[in-house]
């Protein structure tokens, strides 16, 4: 405290109220903090629930083309993409309509059918990296698991292609 012609001015905080605005300030904080965890966790959840339905869709539209147009045909040409479909119509993968645009199948296949069905289709370009934070994984059937973004597995879809099926999983 300073003494200016006879009056007590005091000048910040004593250390106890600076230790109580710590403290609240703490706990708002943390507070903050798991509000912000949770809300993150449910926009993936949401972003992967509605991927996992435009996927489904895509699909069936690429599906439907294939009945129209290329049956019996192992591959149908839409929206600048070939897609190798197996005999029930069912896309199995995808490249662009390009020379050189390389060979079906391999292990980036999963990646390529995403890519093709749900983000080029939405951008004005194509380019070779897709922009999202979703991992892919093939199985032996032809389907694929889509892994939703960030390290966790516990959110992903599956893809059948015998049936054209998408499973959404919320916990692995």
């Amino acid at each position: 405290m300073m003494m200016y012609g006879g009056r007590n001015r005091q000048q910040g905080l004593t250390r106890y109220e600076f230790l109580w605005v710590s403290i609240v300030f703490g706990v708002l904080l943390a507070l903050a903090l798991g509000y912000y965890q949770r809300l993150a966790a449910e926009s993936q959840r949401f972003t992967l629930q509605l991927q996992a339905r435009n996927f489904a869709q895509a699909a069936t539209v690429v599906r439907a083309f294939w009945q129209l147009k290329a049956k019996p045909a192992d591959t149908v040409e839409l929206d600048g993409f070939v897609y190798r479909v197996n005999k029930r119509g069912w896309p199995l993968d995808a490249h662009p309509v390009a020379p050189g645009a390389g060979a079906l199948g391999g292990p980036k296949r999963c990646e390529r059918l995403l890519f093709s069905l749900i983000i080029a289709p939405e951008s004005a370009t194509v380019n070779s990296g897709s922009g999202t934070n979703i991992s892919a994984k093939p199985d032996t059937e032809g389907g694929c698991r889509f892994y939703g973004a960030g390290a966790s597995k516990a959110l992903y879809y599956e893809y059948s292609a015998r049936d054209g099926g998408v499973t959404q999983v919320f916990a692995n």
